[in-house]
């Protein structure tokens, strides 16, 4: 239940790769994520990527195995846990812990996909103004670059809310 909990800012994180990813139309195109033996998408990867230094940096690795270890006080092995007492508890915080991951998500990559809908509207209204104009295949460039523009411009604002996600869950 541990290791469960905590992936989940990593989850969080990646599905904030895949949104940006969507928007911007390369969603196809995938790379080997090494740290979980899957495809996945560019920015997905990045996030990832991202996200194991900075938890490796701040040392959160320490706190983590400390917790671990902590863990063996509370829920002996060579005893059958007591659910009773907290289970609730631990349910809502799994069920609280779960919904936050797409809002995280948006939250993490909220400039990058603003920008990208501020070129979908721009190129709707180019499509309004000279329908002859191929705008889907226009867009995909312009998206993919505004994309990579705006995730360099945010990069100091992505690290500090990755490092306040790796916090909360280290006191969750």
């Amino acid at each position: 239940m541990l290791g469960f909990l905590s992936s989940m800012v990593f989850f969080a994180i990646e599905s904030a790769g895949n949104l940006v990813d969507v928007q911007r139309g390369t969603q196809q195109a995938s790379v080997l994520v090494p740290q979980l033996d899957i495809q996945g998408p560019v920015f997905a990867n990045l996030h990832i990527q991202l996200a194991t230094v900075l938890f490796f940096s701040l040392n959160c690795h320490h706190l983590y195995i400390r917790g671990f270890f902590q863990s063996f006080e509370l829920i002996p092995v060579y005893q059958y846990p007591k659910f009773s007492e907290h289970f609730q508890t631990m349910i809502n915080q799994v069920i609280h812990m779960s919904g936050g991951i797409f809002a995280v998500s948006l939250q993490l990559t909220a400039p990058i996909v603003l920008a990208i809908f501020m070129v979908d509207v721009v190129m709707g209204v180019m499509n309004r103004i000279a329908p002859m104009v191929q705008v889907y295949f226009l867009a995909m460039p312009f998206k993919a670059v505004v994309g990579i523009i705006m995730f360099i411009v945010s990069f100091g604002y992505i690290l500090k809310y990755m490092a306040s996600l790796f916090g909360d869950m280290l006191r969750e």
